[in-house]
């Protein structure tokens, strides 16, 4: 399936190759040019969930660009692509229980805590070793917990 382009009042999300299996991976540009990047990837571990009708939001925004609403702007379309588009069952997003701008976000987008957990992995001396999940299911976003829906095109 050919990634659509997706469009906000401030942003077009371009298709681009992605680095993990998954949905697809989108570049956003506004008149600075490019300003962030989403992906939905399938899930890679056992107790995420199932490829194919799970994916996991990713989320990556230049540091010049911060703190604008880009983030939200940008993942309220891919979500509404995910399962408007996709009937995706679930989407979700793991981020350092730490760092409270990527749980609100995931908040804000309509997207309930799940659990925390810790990855059997390194982690540097002032990483937080805990992550948290948040998610989403189809139903909640059909039900209104969905931003407006994005525009294709």
């Amino acid at each position: 399936m050919d990634l659509p382009v997706l469009t906000t009042p401030r942003l077009r999300l371009l298709p681009t190759m992605t680095g993990r299996p998954g949905v697809g991976r989108w570049l956003a540009h506004d008149d600075r040019g490019p300003v962030a990047t989403w992906a939905l990837a399938w899930p890679s571990r056992i107790d995420q969930g199932r490829a194919g009708v799970e994916a996991q939001l990713t989320c990556e925004v230049e540091g010049r660009c911060r703190l604008e609403g880009l983030a939200r702007e940008g993942a309220e379309a891919v979500l509404a692509y995910a399962f408007a588009t996709r009937r995706l069952l679930r989407v979700f997003a793991e981020t350092p229980a730490g760092d409270d701008a990527a749980r609100g976000l995931a908040e804000r987008l309509g997207m309930r805590y799940v659990r925390a957990f810790h990855l059997c992995r390194p982690v540097e001396d002032d990483a937080d070793p805990c992550t948290v999940e948040y998610a989403m299911t189809y139903a909640e976003w059909h039900l209104g917990a969905r931003p407006p829906a994005a525009q294709t095109g």
